[in-house]
């Protein structure tokens, strides 16, 4: 028999109330609640990412009216509004070398005024700190 340990040092746990953005791989992007209380989305919220090319691992969330936005959902045993983009969690993972993880989970920040948009960055290294845990 060959035993692999779990311990508080080697696996990945996430303290309630911190503002996530959770990504798997079949496409779901779940926002917490205090993520929410930052980016104040609701039931059918549009919203758009953003990559900095300059600095590909830098993405963004943008609040929109547009509609060319993707529309967020809210289910009745949700606080918070969730959406499913495959592409983009494809994307968002390639950037950071979570190429093949079957999810990730960053940390979304204060806003950012950029030209005539307000930006909430999506901290990926948060996500890249937690590679090699479970």
């Amino acid at each position: 028999m060959k035993l692999k340990e779990y311990n508080s040092e080697n696996t990945v746990t996430i303290k309630t109330g911190k503002p996530t953005i959770r990504f798997n791989a079949k496409g779901l992007i779940s926002i917490s609640v205090a993520a929410n209380d930052i980016i104040k989305a609701k039931d059918k919220s549009k919203c758009l990412f953003h990559q900095d090319e300059e600095r590909p691992k830098d993405w963004y969330l943008e609040m929109t009216e547009d509609n060319k936005g993707f529309t967020m959902k809210k289910t009745s045993n949700l606080k918070s509004p969730c959406l499913n983009i495959r592409a983009i969690v494809k994307n968002i993972g390639d950037s950071i070398g979570m190429n093949g993880s079957s999810s990730f989970v960053c940390l979304i920040g204060q806003p950012q005024k950029f030209q005539d948009k307000t930006l909430f960055p999506i901290i990926t290294k948060y996500a890249e700190s937690q590679k090699d845990k479970p």
